[in-house]
C-alpha cells in the first residue's frame, strides 16, 4: 500500500498521466511528485491523485489561491 500525503495547498495545472506535479504551499513550491499514474477524484475544493510512489489528497487553499492571484495582477 502506498503512503497517502494530505496537503492543504495548491497546484497550477489540473495533473496529466505520466508527468510530475508541483504542490505549493503558501505560495511556494512545497513538493515535486513522481509521474501521476492515475486521477482518483477532482472537485473545487481539492484533488485526489495517484503518482507512481504516493496517493496524494490536496486540499485547496483558496485563501492562498485569491492572494497569488492578486499578487501576479498587482505586478503585471
Amino acid at each position: 500500500m502506498k503512503p497517502v500525503a494530505n496537503i492543504f495547498g495548491n497546484i497550477r495545472k489540473v495533473p496529466s498521466l505520466g508527468e510530475r506535479v508541483i504542490i505549493f504551499v503558501n505560495g511556494l513550491p512545497f513538493c515535486y511528485t513522481s509521474s501521476v499514474v492515475k486521477i482518483h477524484n477532482q472537485t473545487e475544493d481539492g484533488i485526489e491523485f495517484e503518482t507512481q510512489n504516493t496517493m496524494y489528497k490536496i486540499e485547496y487553499d483558496k485563501q492562498q489561491e485569491i492572494s497569488t492571484v492578486a499578487w501576479r495582477l498587482k505586478n503585471k
